[in-house]
């Protein structure tokens, strides 16, 4: 994302287009987006050692999470009456918030606390389920592969 945004401001220049205040915001919603990521990978990672399973499940929850986030559509085609439900996605806030410091797309302020309170959940229980269950990571293998011995101390 980062390079992404490099030809931005050359951009910017080309098509007459000054960036606000608000572009100086970019970073907050860059922390963001990668306290999602991060917070989201250490729930899979985890529940994946755990369950082989999940690892099937991820590039369907990936799509899901993708229609869910307002990347193609504006998240003002949401009706009101579920704005704040759809307002738990943490992604929302981040790309409703890189909207509004790009493009000066207006934006609720309530949609964008909600969605950030979620993405910081999602961090710190990520992080403290992926504490709690690296524990038990090496014991899942140990004595399930007719390969595996453990060495014989020589003395």
């Amino acid at each position: 994302m980062g390079l992404a945004l490099v030809p931005v401001p050359v951009l910017w220049w080309l098509y007459g287009h000054l960036p606000s205040w608000r572009a100086l915001t970019l970073p907050m919603w860059l922390v963001l987006a990668v306290a999602a990521t991060l917070g989201t990978g250490a729930w899979l990672s985890a529940l994946n050692v755990q369950y082989r399973d999940v690892r099937h499940l991820v590039p369907f929850l990936v799509q899901v999470w993708f229609f869910a986030t307002p990347v193609v559509y504006p998240g003002s085609l949401v009706p009101l009456p579920w704005r704040y439900l759809y307002a738990l996605n943490p992604m929302v806030g981040v790309v409703e918030g890189f909207r509004w410091a790009l493009v000066n797309v207006p934006s609720e302020i309530s949609v964008l606390a909600i969605s950030t309170g979620t993405n910081l959940f999602l961090l710190v229980s990520g992080v403290l389920y992926f504490r709690h269950a690296e524990r038990t990571f090496c014991r899942r293998g140990v004595g399930k592969r007719p390969w595996y011995r453990p060495l014989k101390p020589t003395i």
